[in-house]
């Protein structure tokens, strides 16, 4: 999800990164609804869907730093191929964490949230629809072939967290002649003391909040003007210092073990044009159809020169020139290679090779027309 397109106000982006194989996840802090909310997208193996995935997925499957103290699965709306929501409660956040799963095709959606002032509902309701969102902005840029994009989703965006403003106490001034109210000592009861042979420890609260003694006050004279009694000027709060939220760690998707497949390229036929009468016994072109087989993502090149009209890769998709990676299931490609200008009907060829890693395999064919 773009930043510009995140729809909290007053939130930056934290966290930016790609994981594992296959996946990115980006996280936003502010100080409203949500400490933070992360988005994460992990792009599966091309024969792999995503409700496999999600089906799977269980709430401990994500661990935080520091660990849950307690993790369920809740009911949350069910969006793209399938959902899955879990809650989490922490050690001094009493409205904890969401994480909300979803996916698309062959990719998955993870959107998390910390809760600061949203209740479940508001969080609930907006994981499952800033995900909806993260999911029609993948139809928007890799549309499913055939498949007209569908309405912009609405995010369900919760309200903001209150400010509870205190209001100051009236003051009414004494009236001439009369004598000025000693104004009370508040006094705090201290907490109870567990009866333990150890030395307690006093905590930093307890021993901030010394209470002051009343000063002794003496009656004014006979008709003496009484002094005015001190406003008190409150003492600000001491701002607490946020202890970090804990952050999801994000787990990377396995990656398939992938059995090694020797790289091969075979010469299946050839077919020879029109032989030219002359001196150097030519033909006008041929073709040869050939199979190369290599692990996904080996590259099939041709060393281009002059005579090369065209090379056309058959199989998933049609290519004219150029490198191709091997793509099919089982990983074998068909081509074809078509000569056009005149060349001798009897001659070795070896312009073509498979390339996998370090491993490079470029065989010579001998043509005979």
């Amino acid at each position: 999800m773009p930043d510009a397109e995140f729809p909290l106000a007053g939130y930056r982006v934290d966290t930016d990164e790609r994981f594992g194989t296959d996946g990115w996840t980006r996280v936003w802090r502010g100080s409203d609804a949500f400490f933070w909310v992360g988005v994460s997208v992990t792009v599966l193996g091309p024969s792999v869907g995503s409700r496999t995935r999600i089906v799977a997925t269980k709430c401990d499957d994500w661990t935080f730093t520091p660990p849950a103290l307690r993790a369920a699965e809740i009911a949350a709306a069910v969006v793209g191929d399938d959902a899955k929501a879990c809650g989490y409660d922490f050690e001094g956040r009493p409205l904890g964490s969401l994480q909300y799963r979803t996916g698309t095709r062959n990719v998955l959606v993870t959107v998390g949230v910390s809760r600061r002032c949203a209740s479940q509902a508001e969080a609930t309701e907006f994981v499952a629809s800033l995900a909806d969102y993260q999911l029609w902005i993948i139809d928007r840029v890799a549309p499913a072939s055939g498949v007209a994009l569908r309405p912009t989703p609405k995010i369900q965006v919760p309200s903001v967290c209150a400010a509870v403003t205190p209001q100051p106490t009236p003051r009414t001034a004494p009236p001439p002649g009369a004598t000025p109210a000693v104004t009370p000592t508040l006094l705090r009861t201290p907490s109870p003391i567990p009866a333990t042979p150890a030395t307690p420890t006093v905590a930093p609260s307890v021993a901030a909040a010394v209470t002051p003694q009343p000063t002794p006050r003496t009656a004014p004279p006979p008709g003496a003007t009484p002094a005015p009694t001190p406003t008190p000027v409150p003492t600000p709060e001491p701002t607490p210092v946020p202890t970090p939220e804990p952050t999801p760690v994000p787990t990377p998707e396995p990656t398939p073990t992938v059995a090694p497949v020797a790289l091969s390229l075979v010469l299946d036929s050839v077919q020879c044009g029109p032989r030219i009468p002359g001196v150097n016994n030519l033909v006008k072109g041929y073709v040869l159809n050939l199979t190369a087989t290599g692990p996904v993502g080996a590259v099939i090149m041709l060393i281009e020169f002059a005579s090369v009209k065209a090379l056309d890769w058959t199989g998933t998709t049609t290519i004219l020139g150029g490198p191709r990676r091997l793509s099919a299931d089982p990983p074998a490609t068909r081509l074809i290679v078509r000569y056009e200008d005149f060349t001798l009907p009897n001659f070795d060829f070896n312009n073509l090779s498979v390339r996998s890693g370090e491993d490079f395999y470029a065989p010579t064919f001998r043509i005979s027309c």
